[in-house]
């Protein structure tokens, strides 16, 4: 089983509280201990529990790739001891627009990443993440990561955004990418899928068409 549908403590909002790649997948204490083992089988990954400035919203303060997990600054120590010892590539960022997750869209390839940014502090976030940027909108949002969610096969997108921002994540993190939504028509996908090469679950009020279609983007089926 590569999807499932999920909410947790019947919060349908599940991408807030968690950050995946095909190494790992790391989520806030909040998430039911009686879950872990299926994320593991979904994402085929080690499931780690950790907390960001105190709180399980990892979605909102983490950004990254293979190369490098952004961190804010705004970590506890104790915080940051836990993540030294998963051995994970990390970057600890200082900015005063601290949700990465939020503000930058990135994948091994491409980063782009928040108008809200200056061009130094974006040029800093970009060579830690090893990858060329840009900045610009999306669906006339700058918290870009908001709005988009995607592995190394698609992109699924915030549904008012124009072909033109369609182009160019086609273009610049060379993934298909369409249209979507979560939850019954929630167009800030991020906040309703946690994603990898894998699988992904999705927030447990998205309809059988989401579901389907976000399948199909990211690569799953034909």
């Amino acid at each position: 089983m590569h999807v499932s549908r999920m909410s947790f403590n019947g919060n349908p909002n599940i991408g807030l509280y968690g950050f995946c790649t095909g190494d790992y997948v790391l989520i806030g204490p909040e998430v039911p201990r009686s879950l872990h083992a299926q994320l593991s089988e979904i994402f085929q990954a080690e499931v780690k529990v950790i907390t960001i400035a105190g709180t399980s919203f990892l979605g909102v303060f983490l950004a990254g790739n293979r190369h490098c997990v952004l961190i804010p600054d705004i970590i506890y120590d104790e915080e940051l001891e836990k993540i030294k010892k998963l051995h994970i590539p990390y970057k600890v960022m200082a900015t005063k627009l601290t949700c990465f997750g939020n503000n930058i869209l990135v994948n091994d390839k491409f980063a782009l990443i928040s108008t809200e940014y200056s061009e130094r502090e974006a040029k800093r976030l970009s060579e830690a993440l090893k990858v060329p940027f840009s900045q610009k909108m999306i669906a006339s949002a700058n918290t870009v990561g908001s709005v988009a969610i995607m592995n190394s096969k698609g992109c699924l997108l915030h549904h008012e955004a124009p072909e033109t921002d369609i182009h160019f994540i086609k273009k610049h993190f060379d993934v298909d990418c369409d249209h979507g939504s979560v939850n019954l028509g929630n167009p800030y996908v991020k906040s309703g899928i946690l994603l990898n090469d894998k699988g992904f679950i999705i927030g447990e009020l998205s309809g059988g068409p989401e579901i389907v279609h976000a399948d199909r983007i990211f690569g799953f089926i034909d």
